[in-house]
């Protein structure tokens, strides 16, 4: 509502309604759930139930006051399952979640940790890379220890290996001198179970590596610096949706 008092709507931008009774929004949903429907999903699909819920009436006529009900409800929900009969504090889904979450956390940790010190890849080795056809050595400068995780591990999102660059370094321009990297690619048949790895760092290949130990920061095995409470924040079940149409 504006300070003059006209009502606009933040679906369609029309004055004189808000989203809760705009009707192209309604239309919108009717257009989806009949697209449900026609595909065989009856009353079953999201965008039909979406549609008897904001209306109280299914596509064929036929009143939904169960929907109308649990639109309206006083029923509170779980904010990450989308259950009743408890909340987060209690949500045995999260709990469990958060406790897959570390498992897998830690797992891959400690495959990181065996593949650097195995690569010799400590602090003065050297990579090289293929850029346009010639050879490119790096020097590894740091690990970014605390991005590594299962999920960053397999969505490309680590830049774990902090690289100078080496060759052609007085003529790179500044952004090319330095660079933060993914792992090379690993073997897929040498990955813990259940982890994987994409968007690797393409043909960086360990041409010096070094020896001495790797060693990680303190806590850094044992996951302290991971806030599983504020990872887990503004998640929710995969089946979060679906669980809406459950007691």
């Amino acid at each position: 509502m504006s300070w003059s008092g006209t009502v606009y709507c933040r679906y369609c931008g029309d004055k004189g309604h808000n989203s809760r009774t705009c009707p192209q929004k309604t239309a919108h949903y009717k257009q989806r759930a009949e697209a449900e429907v026609e595909n065989g999903e009856g009353r079953e699909g999201y965008w039909h139930r979406m549609y008897a819920q904001r209306t109280g009436m299914w596509l064929d006529g036929d009143a939904a006051p169960e929907m109308k009900k649990r639109r309206a409800g006083g029923t509170r929900r779980c904010k990450y399952c989308n259950k009743t009969g408890h909340n987060t504090r209690t949500c045995a889904e999260l709990a469990q979640a958060k406790e897959q979450y570390l498992t897998d956390a830690r797992r891959v940790r400690e495959f990181v940790l065996r593949e650097v010190r195995a690569m010799g890849a400590g602090i003065g080795s050297l990579f090289q890379q293929d850029e346009y056809g010639n050879a490119v050595a790096f020097m590894v400068q740091g690990h970014v220890w605390e991005n590594v995780t299962h999920e960053t591990f397999a969505s490309g999102r680590t830049n774990f290996f902090s690289l100078k660059r080496l060759t052609g370094a007085t003529t790179a321009s500044r952004w090319e001198r330095e660079r933060n990297v993914n792992f090379p690619q690993i073997d897929p048949e040498s990955l813990p179970e259940g982890i994987t790895q994409t968007n690797y760092s393409h043909g960086l290949q360990m041409v010096g590596p070094v020896s001495g130990g790797v060693n990680p920061p303190d806590g850094w095995l044992e996951l302290e610096d991971i806030d599983i409470k504020e990872v887990f924040k503004d998640r929710q079940s995969p089946n979060h949706y679906d669980n809406q149409w459950e007691d």
